[in-house]
């Protein structure tokens, strides 16, 4: 929300009057004065004009004050005013930042603290930067202290919209419940669930949805997208807070429309992260326009903190040069386990079974999600890159794309002599088998099976684990290594979760 950013304070001002003769046109007479003392770089502080009474209000130091009202002094008979004087004895007290003209709470608080002082009168900056009150002189300090705790000390009141409530949605609505009130106690905000959709509808209440009672019974109504659009554009709240823990590609597409509303947000889905550059930088733009947060460090690695080092990285003046490693914990336990004692099949089948796949495992096998989160990272790290600039090796055969999810999982035996030949390919060199992203230092990137020595840094991870080697000038030789779980429900709210206090921090 725009508003101000500063209060600030001059003491010891001066103030010049002059009155406009009645028969010369006084925005013409206005005007030809604030040019005359532009001329002689003598401009005011702040001026306050009253057309009612042909008056005119300037604000100085006592450093320029003399200059400028001998000048005027020597104008008065061709500049067509009268009635000039000059008094000592006053204070300024202004508010600045963007939009403080149109915040209008903002404004009726900084009135109400003005009403019980000896005020001359409040001016708004033609910039729309600045709100001054120009009041007779007193101890400012307690009146400074008044505004900040008025402005700036309130709890904020921030609505929050979820999309998603499938896995990662429910976890992160447990993890809210619990985390609720430090956060709130952290950032002196008010947190309100506002709302929760999934595929087949959603609840909206200003009133607040409980998160507890939304994980044990959820009845989502139908809605369109217009209508839902008009209502969080109404929300009651000092900020809104969108949650897209999705994997839709239309709501991605939709990302403009949050920052049109003011609202930040907060996403798993990788869709707009990996989208073509043209909307992508779109989505980045909108966001940096409205001096909204997008966070999206749930997109790559989880709960591990990726793009945050690459961030730092760069702010602490390092160039990344280059991106490599095991991106996908399915891929990571899949190659891990895979030594040619058991058919790839088998195995396939077992992470399966034990959920460590999508529902239809092609998801997982075809390297697609390796390479969009290998053109997240590149592009965080300023690498202009389309999806089509990743070379990717699937490990799914022609023959099986546009098979169902159920034939898919009849005729998985027709990916095990493709395997067994990567394979043994490999151990023939003493070598392992890994699927691997690389982002080179010249810009190219690639995605696909590797034969890494038994003892590389890829080769030996724990079951699940990603792993991320950062490349910086400093980092060269030694790559900056990131390693640990990098998918599951757990680690995924839990990222969402520190995007929501980067928020917080940011309000």
């Amino acid at each position: 929300m725009k508003g101000a950013r500063i209060v600030t304070s001059l003491e010891q001002v001066a103030l010049i009057e002059l009155k406009i003769l009645p028969q010369v046109p006084y925005a013409e007479a206005v005007g030809q004065i604030e040019a005359l003392l532009a001329r002689h770089q003598l401009s005011p502080l702040t001026a306050h004009q009253q057309a009612d009474r042909k008056l005119l209000r300037l604000a100085y130091t006592l450093e320029t004050v003399s200059g400028a009202f001998a000048l005027l002094q020597d104008s008065q008979l061709e500049g067509g005013f009268t009635a000039l004087s000059q008094r000592e004895g006053y204070s300024l007290v202004g508010l600045v930042g963007a939009g403080v003209c149109d915040n209008a709470e903002q404004c009726h608080r900084f009135y109400r603290l003005l009403a019980d002082q000896p005020l001359e009168f409040v001016q708004t900056g033609r910039d729309g930067l600045s709100l001054v009150a120009l009041i007779r002189e007193v101890t400012l300090e307690p009146l400074l202290l008044a505004l900040h705790e008025s402005l700036f000390d309130q709890v904020r009141k921030v609505g929050l919209v979820l999309f998603g409530k499938g896995n990662i949605g429910s976890q992160w609505l447990g993890l809210f419940a619990r985390d609720k009130a430090r956060l709130e106690a952290a950032h002196q905000v008010q947190f309100t669930l506002y709302g929760v959709f999934d595929s087949r509808g959603g609840v909206l209440s200003e009133e607040g949805l409980e998160p507890g009672r939304l994980l044990e019974q959820f009845e989502p109504q139908p809605y369109d997208w217009p209508t839902l659009q008009q209502q969080l554009e109404q929300h009651p709240f000092d900020h809104l807070v969108v949650l897209d823990l999705t994997a839709s590609t239309e709501l991605s597409r939709r990302y403009p429309e949050f920052a049109q509303l003011g609202a930040h947000l907060i996403t798993a889905n990788k869709f707009a992260g990996a989208a073509e550059a043209e909307f992508y930088q779109k989505v980045k733009q909108s966001f940096a326009d409205h001096q909204l947060y997008w966070g999206y460090n749930a997109t790559v690695g989880a709960g591990l903190p990726v793009q945050s080092s690459i961030q730092m990285l760069q702010q602490s003046g390092e160039k990344v040069q280059g991106i490599s490693g095991i991106f996908s914990g399915t891929l990571s336990w899949l190659f891990q386990q895979y030594d040619g004692t058991v058919p790839f099949s088998t195995l396939v089948e077992r992470a399966w079974q034990r959920g460590l796949t999508e529902p239809d495992p092609r998801e997982d096998l075809s390297g697609q999600d390796v390479r969009r989160k290998l053109l997240i990272l590149a592009r965080e790290a300023g690498f202009e890159l389309e999806p089509e600039h990743i070379s990717l090796k699937g490990l799914v055969p022609p023959g099986l794309k546009a098979v169902t999810p159920e034939q898919f999982m009849e005729r998985l035996g027709e990916l095990d002599d493709i395997l067994l030949d990567e394979l043994e390919e490999a151990q023939s060199q003493g070598k392992v088998l890994r699927y691997v992203a690389r982002l080179e230092r010249n810009g190219s990137a690639r995605v696909g099976l590797e034969a890494l020595d038994p003892h590389h840094v890829f080769a030996n991870l724990r079951p699940c684990d990603n792993i991320f080697a950062i490349e910086t000038d400093c980092y060269r030789l030694a790559p900056l290594i990131i390693q640990g779980p990098g998918a599951g429900r757990e680690v995924t709210a839990a990222a969402v979760q520190a995007d929501l206090w980067q928020v917080c921090l940011a309000l």
